[in-house]
């Protein structure tokens, strides 16, 4: 097979590929060869596969039942344009496969050969069923809902697609070693953090026998472009992407990253001159297209979900007590839900526990979320972990959640648990909330999660400082990735076509933690006959009585550090941080809030990350 044309970048990445390979990741900028390259292997795995001679003995199947690679694409059509058609043209131009194993020229639309192989376009999941299926390919892009906004939905057909495949291949072509014999290969262009691939790429971290390549067009044809170049941020955290003004602004930006140097390099790229009008017109999908590199979806919430992913914990996951991870909730039966919780299986049952609730008595689901603060690590800063988020289903019509279901479970689990601290949002459970309260002799507290950000933000800086652990949970995590932040209501909403309410009790669950069951001030002035924590004002008045530190402006009107004596100098409200008017000196950044609540005597260390946010 003649390789006239091919980059030396792939001819370099051929020579570190082994017939142990058993999976393959390409991914990248637009027009790096990936598809080309796909092609190449596979070439070689059917190299390999007919060399070993009786493919029926290889593989321990059914003698004589065919054996299928399969392509996937969401049409013939699109299979010949991302693929199909240079492989069989390949395989046509290889003279090793034209003297030993000639496909079958009289049928296009399949590569047939005569040991009873053959290579398949495939749509979905059904087309591998009943098959003996030892190798595919998927082009993850061919599977999106045009260019899309980065949510999970958007990938959950090439998701389950992948794990048939996979489930399939590990059940019947598993080795001594755990090694697969068959093969999977993915090609995708860098999309959004939220899609399917970098979920797959974080998988096959430390597989011997798994390969990631990333193709960027502009590195493997340099002479293609122009040497001059220009620098960009590719995003991290809260801190958007955007094209490097100087010097002085590159250093902003590496001292609000809170990283060090080496690493903090990493998120910047040089670039081609010449590109430079595609990152000024839509620098998210420049960084995609020509970097190659995944962004996160325009105005996300969670802009970094590598932070998300350390917090995932799988110690928490098999200790948490739950049977099920959700439960319909219905007046038509008398399931309690109790039923779905192991209490051999609670841990630090004396530990302080904060329980949030999102309850709907109809239609969208809720969620009751149980978070346990676990004391203080060596410097002093608070731990949190999540015990279990539960999700309540309402019943199809005519039936309704029972919520006296839900206030039983609560105050069923007070006699195993201590619950330290409870809260609902909805108006809808203030009756529930009421009553939990008085008989558990909690204070009523309603917190309002739709009404400010400074909760998901503490939570936010809770996270990178690494003091939560989390459950992975489908469900939840993909609230968290589709999350987006809306900076001018000061909000963080649903996606639309997203949900959100196990997302919202579990901010709560642990800012209740972080403020109440740390016992770090007294709320005693705060309460009335409740606690109404209902926009940035109220929620900002009760971090301050809790003893967080605040702003104040230095003599050259800059902003200082928070203020760590026990007598605070005049600083704004953080609503007015929020706002960007402040009575006086310069506006706030983001940064400036997260500062805002700051406690004054466990400082966490992370609360200069996105410093420098509106400094771009």
């Amino acid at each position: 097979m003649a390789l006239e044309g091919v980059y030396p970048f792939w001819l370099k990445e051929s020579d570190a590929l082994s017939q142990d390979h058993n999976s393959l990741i390409l991914t990248g900028s637009l027009g790096g060869g990936k598809s080309s390259f796909m092609n190449m292997v596979i070439c070689y795995k059917l190299y390999y596969w007919f060399n070993q001679g009786d493919l029926y003995s290889y593989f321990q199947i059914l003698r004589g039942t065919p054996i299928y690679f399969l392509y996937f694409s969401v049409s013939m059509k699109a299979a010949e344009r991302s693929g199909f058609k240079q492989l069989r043209q390949m395989i046509d131009n290889a003279p090793w496969f034209k003297n030993n194993f000639p496909r079958r020229k009289d049928i296009q639309s399949s590569i047939q050969f005569n040991n009873n192989f053959s290579i398949e376009f495939a749509s979905g999941e059904s087309h591998a069923i009943g098959l003996n299926v030892v190798g595919a390919v998927i082009d993850e892009a061919n599977f999106r809902n045009g260019v899309g906004q980065g949510t999970v939905s958007e990938y959950s057909e090439v998701q389950r697609l992948a794990q048939q495949l996979e489930d399939r291949m590990h059940s019947r072509f598993t080795r001594e070693g755990g090694k697969l014999i068959s093969f999977m290969g993915y090609i995708s262009s860098a999309s959004y953090q939220s899609s399917f691939i970098e979920d797959k790429i974080a998988e096959v971290q430390g597989n011997k026998y798994a390969r990631v390549v990333t193709a960027v067009q502009y590195k493997i044809c340099p002479q293609n472009y122009s040497p001059k170049k220009f620098e960009v941020f590719c995003g991290y955290q809260q801190i958007s992407p955007c094209i490097v003004q100087s010097k002085e602004h590159k250093a902003t930006l590496l001292k609000s990253m809170s990283l060090p140097k080496s690493k903090a390099e990493g998120y910047f790229e040089r670039v081609p001159e010449d590109l430079k009008s595609q990152f000024k017109k839509n620098i998210y999908l420049a960084i995609q297209n020509h970097c190659g590199r995944s962004t996160a979806a325009k105005g996300s919430f969670i802009t970094n979900y590598d932070v998300v992913r350390k917090a995932y914990s799988d110690a928490l996951l098999r200790a948490c007590p739950l049977v099920q991870s959700s439960i319909v909730v219905s007046d038509q039966d008398d399931t309690p839900i109790r039923s779905v919780l192991d209490v051999s299986r609670l841990q630090y049952t004396d530990r302080p526990h904060a329980l949030c609730l999102d309850l709907s008595l109809t239609g969208d689901h809720g969620s009751l979320c149980c978070v346990r603060f676990d004391g203080y690590a060596a410097d002093g800063r608070a731990l949190h972990n999540e015990v279990f988020n539960l999700e309540l289903v309402p019943p199809a019509f005519p039936g309704m959640l029972k919520v006296s279901k839900v206030e039983d479970f609560i105050l069923w689990l007070a006699d195993h648990l201590n619950i330290a601290v409870f809260s609902t949002d909805q108006f809808q459970s203030t009756q529930l909330r009421q009553n939990v309260c008085e008989a558990l002799m909690l204070p009523d507290i309603r917190l309002s999660l739709d009404s400010s950000d400074i909760p998901h933000l503490l939570w936010l800086s809770m996270l990178v400082d690494e003091r939560l652990g989390l459950l992975y949970l489908e469900r939840q995590d993909r609230e968290i990735r589709e999350a987006v932040h809306d900076v001018v209501k000061h909000k963080v909403v649903k996606r639309d076509g997203s949900s959100d309410d196990q997302f919202q009790t579990l901010v709560g669950a642990f800012f209740l933690s972080e403020t109440i069951c740390t016992q770090e001030g007294d709320i005693s002035s705060l309460l009335d006959a409740r606690l109404n924590l209902v926009g940035a004002g109220n929620i900002n008045r009760m971090l301050k009585s809790l003893g967080y530190g605040g702003l104040s402006l230095d003599g050259r009107g800059h902003v200082a550090r928070a203020v760590t004596s026990d007598i605070e100098a005049p600083r704004p409200s953080v609503r007015s941080l929020l706002e960007g008017r402040a009575a006086s000196g310069p506006s706030f950044t983001s940064s400036d809030v997260i500062a805002s609540m700051t406690p004054r005597r466990r400082r966490g260390g992370v609360w200069d990350l996105i410093n420098g946010l509106d400094n771009k």
